[in-house]
C-alpha cells in the first residue's frame, strides 16, 4: 500500500503501541491517540519516529475517543496532515478495576461511552 495511513486509538502504550509499531514497520504513516498520559505519548512518538522511513510521518493526538466532537476534529486533522485513513484500529478502552457487584451505573456508562460509542464515532 503506497502512502497508506493508519490510526490506532490508545496507541501510546501496551497492545496499542505494539500494533502501531507493526504498522510503521509495514510502511504506514500513523496517528496514535491518547487521552491523558503525555509522557507515554512523547515516548511512543520518539520510539515510532525512529522506525519511520523517508515518506512516513507520525502524528499524536490527545483527546477522548468517547467524545464525538473530538473524534471528528481528529479525523479532519489526520486527513489534512496525512491523507485519507486506510486502517483504523479501535484499541482504546477502559475497564473498571471492580467486581461486577461493585460497578456503579456511572462506571457502566463511562465504560460503554469509551469502549462502544468511540467505535461508532
Amino acid at each position: 500500500m503506497d502512502k497508506s495511513v493508519a490510526v490506532v486509538t490508545g496507541g501510546t502504550r501496551g497492545i496499542g503501541l505494539g500494533i502501531a509499531e507493526r504498522l510503521v514497520q509495514r510502511g504506514f504513516s500513523l496517528t496514535i491517540t491518547y487521552v491523558s498520559d503525555e509522557k507515554s505519548a512523547q515516548k511512543a512518538y520518539q520510539h515510532l519516529d525512529r522506525l519511520t522511513g523517508e515518506d512516513q510521518r507520525i502524528l499524536t493526538l490527545r483527546g477522548d475517543v468517547g467524545d464525538a466532537k473530538i473524534v471528528a476534529e481528529h479525523h479532519r486533522t489526520i486527513r489534512k496532515e496525512l491523507g485519507p485513513v486506510s486502517v483504523l484500529v479501535n484499541n482504546a478502552g477502559i475497564m473498571p478495576a471492580k467486581s461486577f457487584e461493585e460497578i456503579s451505573v456511572k462506571d457502566w456508562d463511562e465504560t460503554i461511552r469509551v469502549n462502544l460509542n468511540s467505535t461508532f464515532y
